[in-house]
């Protein structure tokens, strides 16, 4: 590899020696290895997850391993098989070079002197395959109070909201897991997304620390048919843990079934900013149980609905 690697993040992008792109993820890697999914692939960009999932079955079912801390089977990719790390947080947009890259880079400056933050790309930018009407895609790490300052900067107009009207093009390409029409509900509120200067821009709040209690080894990996569960909390982070209190969950002889509590996690943005007292619908749910804890993995479970407060 050109670069030595000490952490890798969410939303780094690796460059494989098959000159395959793919995109770093979670918060856990084994020694040795990097979790990622595939993004460019002989020149196709990839978007869904279960398309990932199927070009990796198809081509790289080599690096497919039960990983226990995250109780599934996951792309592991061998530092031997990485040419080149491209570092989210380390890496800002050039201005000078196009429209694209002079808008993302006044947009962090913004994001960054107004809320005291640091801040990368992320996404086409970073991995350079991006065109005139690309995302701007940004990466920041947490602090106190970041929520607070996104939200003033909302309201000020400088982060404007995304209509339904400017997200239903994407909604095709993106949409899995999620009703179409609880995604549209979603996106239109999200600070986390939204329109600067007529540019859709996402931004990822990285915090991996609050991850590990939630790590397994797990007791029990099992799928329930629905689990139906009320959100007490929500999550503006990556990867989001959301506190939930349970409806009904078929848990059977488990012990877990006494509990009336749960949390849901993920990696993807559509499931940060949920609405509090939400009812979250989870069919062909992917349940983790540790120390009695039931914990939902959102990103792996089939289809999901919302009944919103």
């Amino acid at each position: 590899m050109s670069n030595e690697l000490v952490s890798p993040c969410e939303g780094d992008i690796i460059l494989l020696n098959d000159l395959s792109l793919w995109i770093v993820k979670g918060c856990f890697h084994p020694r040795g290895y990097i979790v990622a999914l595939p993004r460019i692939i002989n020149g196709r960009k990839i978007k869904k997850l279960r398309d990932m999932y199927e070009v990796i079955k198809r081509y790289y079912a080599h690096f497919l391993k039960f990983v226990p801390e995250l109780g599934l089977k996951v792309p592991l990719i061998p530092m031997k098989f990485v040419k080149k790390l491209y570092s989210s947080l380390s890496t800002k947009c050039i201005k000078g070079i196009d429209r694209l890259q002079d808008i993302c880079t006044e947009l962090l400056e913004i994001i960054e002197s107004n809320c005291s933050i640091e801040c990368g790309i992320t996404g086409s930018l970073l991995g350079k395959y991006y065109t005139s009407s690309s995302d701007i895609d940004l990466v920041c790490l947490d602090k106190p109070k970041l929520y607070d300052c996104l939200m003033k900067l909302r309201k000020e107009g400088i982060l404007l909201p995304l209509t339904e009207r400017t997200f239903s093009s994407e909604l095709i390409e993106v949409s899995e897991g999620l009703d179409r029409g609880v995604h549209i509900k979603l996106i239109t509120s999200k600070v986390l997304q939204g329109s600067f200067k007529s540019h859709r821009y996402t931004l990822r709040v990285i915090n991996c620390l609050r991850l590990r209690d939630y790590l397994g080894p797990y007791d029990v990996v099992m799928r329930v048919p629905t689990a139906i569960l009320k959100i007490r909390a929500s999550d503006y982070r990556t990867p989001a843990i959301i506190m939930t209190d349970i409806i009904k969950v078929p848990l059977g002889e488990y012990s877990a079934s006494k509990a009336d509590r749960s949390l849901c996690i993920s990696h993807r943005l559509r499931y940060t900013e949920l609405p509090k007292g939400s009812i979250i619908i989870i069919h062909d749910a992917l349940l983790m149980i540790k120390k009695d804890i039931p914990i939902f993995n959102l990103d792996f479970s089939n289809n999901i609905t919302m009944i919103f407060p």
